[in-house]
């Protein structure tokens, strides 16, 4: 069943699982600090080669570790991404994806979102390319502790309806997620990233319309080496917006660290919405930058 909201009557929605995120955030902030962030155990989110670990691209779902103290990294990329509705073709490449995360006292960071700038071609029809910046956006995440295998981590995403006309949401979206990552072994790791989403898109009437959808992320990553790691995920919406249902995302890639601090990425993703008759699939390529 899609769950929907008119622009107004969502905040309230989005208020009560804001609620909800603090209440539980809280009680596992009391646990780290009372058990959490043992010196004995060492921090997956430190030292060499970390910066696999600490970078959010190029999955969907943002790591479970927050930038330490004093450190900033840029994280940027290009995405091309090719559509098929019921035989009706498009193609988007996106650019350059960048979000600068600085690292703040007490677990935390914060993180900046400047705007992509699309391109989107009809390569089977003649209806004219179109371009223009999707919107920018700014976001906080508090680390609240580690274990031998277990870190945990939130976040708050909030985009501003700053894009070009097109391509901008038309309205203040926000996300909040939790992230839950799990060490099998000292190569293989797993992660858990519920999320909920408010968010706003043009409805057949051309009005914007407030939809509240819930957006669970599972994510799998093997380290060969401590340079090298391979990765699959599985990300849902469960809804797009007016009409719509939701979506799936399969997809994996690898990450090589050239250095510690300088990463580079490739990876390969599959869109599937099967109500519709969509899909697509995309390829991107993108790097990560410690400071």
């Amino acid at each position: 069943m899609e769950i929907r909201y008119a622009p107004r009557c969502g905040y309230p929605a989005l208020f009560f699982a804001a609620v909800v995120f603090a209440v539980i955030f809280g009680f596992l902030s009391t646990v780290s600090e009372a058990g959490g962030f043992p010196p004995a155990v060492h921090d997956p989110c430190a030292g060499n080669g970390a910066l696999l670990s600490i970078l959010d691209r190029p999955t969907v779902s943002d790591s479970s570790c927050a930038v330490k103290p004093g450190k900033v990294v840029l994280e940027a990329g290009i995405q091309d991404s090719f559509f098929n509705k019921q035989g009706f073709k498009s193609e988007q490449v996106e650019y350059p994806y960048a979000e600068i995360r600085a690292g703040l006292p007490g677990n935390n960071e914060i993180k900046f979102f400047p705007p992509n700038y699309n391109i989107l071609t009809y390569p089977d029809s003649r209806l004219p390319s179109s371009n223009g910046y999707d919107d920018s956006g700014i976001g906080f995440k508090h680390e609240f502790g580690y274990t031998r295998h277990f870190v945990y981590s939130a976040d708050v995403l909030v985009t501003f309806p700053s894009g070009t006309n097109g391509f901008q949401n038309y309205g203040t979206d926000i996300t909040v997620n939790g992230q839950f990552t799990y060490s099998l072994t000292d190569a293989l790791s797993v992660q858990f990233a519920p999320g909920m989403s408010s968010f706003t898109m043009l409805s057949d009437n051309g009005s914007p319309r407030r939809f509240f959808s819930f957006n669970p992320d599972f994510v799998t990553a093997y380290q060969f080496t401590p340079s090298f790691q391979l990765y699959g995920e599985f990300f849902r919406n469960s809804i797009q917006g007016a009409g719509l249902s939701g979506n799936y995302w399969f997809d994996g890639g690898l990450q090589y660290l050239i250095t510690n601090n300088i990463e580079i990425d490739a990876e390969y993703g599959v869109f599937l919405d099967p109500p519709s008759g969509s899909s697509g699939h995309y390829i991107g390529f993108g790097t990560g930058l410690m400071f």
